[in-house]
């Protein structure tokens, strides 16, 4: 099963760097998601008025992934968006989705990460992170598992986090195309719970009840912040 879902995302254009049953014995540790947001959600095009916004198919990636986290640690991950710029869509995503916080106007990443790490008690093992970037850099060095959302632009970035072992899987799919969704169903399948979280969720089963009222007990934490040093 595991070669047929390696096969499946490389057919699509997604590049494993990681050694792939390593990845997968780096997954059984996370229990945190972290986010960017700009070129991760969306294209990160920009106008004066308004940020970027996301893909639903997106989001469902997203509570599907933590659902079968919940499914597998028995108990809810956290979510949390991490990003450069203060964005009202993101932080009415966070409150939707009941993600744990949002910081908001991050310039130094790593900073906040650390901050994170020591607010839960956690390890840089228990941290997955999605990313697409120069300004996350800082970040995936504190995560111990990195997802780059690839980007046709940006051959020589892309080759550079390759090189500096940064990231762990390549996207096939940018932010502007549902790529969340692809790394999402990957995590997802690559922890062996995916038939589990589609009948699950497909069926409005008593668990997946249980894990959606335990999500919306969450309330979210906006913090904005211009931590530099």
């Amino acid at each position: 099963m595991s070669e047929n879902i390696r096969e499946n995302f490389e057919d699509l254009g997604g590049k494993f760097i990681t050694e792939f049953s390593v990845l997968i014995k780096n997954l059984e540790c996370i229990n945190t998601l972290i986010f960017d947001w700009d070129g991760v959600f969306n294209s990160g095009i920009k106008s004066l008025d308004e940020g970027n916004g996301f893909n639903e198919s997106d989001a469902m990636g997203i509570n599907m992934l933590r659902f079968a986290l919940w499914l597998k640690n028995k108990r809810l991950p956290r979510a949390i968006i991490v990003t450069g710029e203060k964005n009202s869509l993101a932080e009415n995503f966070a409150k939707r989705e009941h993600f744990n916080s949002i910081y908001s106007g991050v310039k130094n990443k790593s900073l906040v990460i650390n901050k994170i790490r020591l607010a839960y008690n956690i390890d840089k093992k228990n941290i997955a992170c999605f990313f697409d970037d120069i300004n996350d850099v800082g970040m995936v060095k504190e995560c111990g598992v990195r997802f780059l959302m690839r980007k046709d632009s940006s051959p020589l970035f892309e080759r550079f986090i390759i090189q500096k072992e940064y990231c762990d899987y390549v996207s096939a799919n940018s932010g502007a195309s549902q790529g969340l969704r692809e790394v999402s169903e990957l995590f997802i399948g690559m922890i062996g719970l995916f038939s589990d979280v589609v009948e699950n969720r497909a069926n409005n089963t008593d668990q997946y009840k249980k894990y959606f009222l335990e999500r919306e007990k969450v309330d979210t934490e906006l913090f904005q912040t211009l931590i530099t040093s």
